[in-house]
C-alpha cells in the first residue's frame, strides 16, 4: 500500500514486473506511472498489474491514475480506479511504444 505524496509508484524501463494487489491512494500527481525512461527505441518490457486499486484525489490538470508511456505489452486486469481528480485527469493513459514515432 502506498499512501499520499506527490506520486504513487514510478517505474522507468521495467522488464517483466508483476505488481499484484497494489493499492495506491491519495496521491497528488499520478498513481501508477510506468515509462520507457525517454528512450523510444527501447520500451519498457511486458509487465502487468492485476487487481491494482488506485484511488484518492489526483489534483486538476494532467494527472493520471495509471499512466503508461512507451510501454509494450502491459496488461491492466481487474483494476479499480475511483475518486481520481477533476478537470482533465484520466483514469488510464497509455502511449504504446509502437505509437511513438
Amino acid at each position: 500500500m502506498i499512501q499520499g505524496g506527490a506520486g504513487g509508484l514510478h517505474l522507468s524501463k521495467p522488464a517483466f514486473v508483476e505488481l499484484h494487489d497494489l493499492v495506491i491512494s491519495n496521491g497528488d500527481v499520478n498513481g501508477l506511472n510506468i515509462d520507457d525512461a525517454g528512450s523510444f527505441t527501447t520500451p519498457a518490457h511486458p509487465s502487468r498489474a492485476p487487481r491494482a486499486e488506485v484511488s484518492g484525489r489526483g489534483s486538476a490538470g494532467n494527472r493520471d491514475a495509471i499512466k503508461l508511456s512507451g510501454v509494450a505489452d502491459f496488461r491492466v486486469e481487474g483494476c479499480i480506479i475511483e475518486r481520481w481528480g477533476t478537470g482533465g485527469v484520466q483514469a488510464l493513459t497509455w502511449w504504446a511504444a509502437s505509437r511513438r514515432d
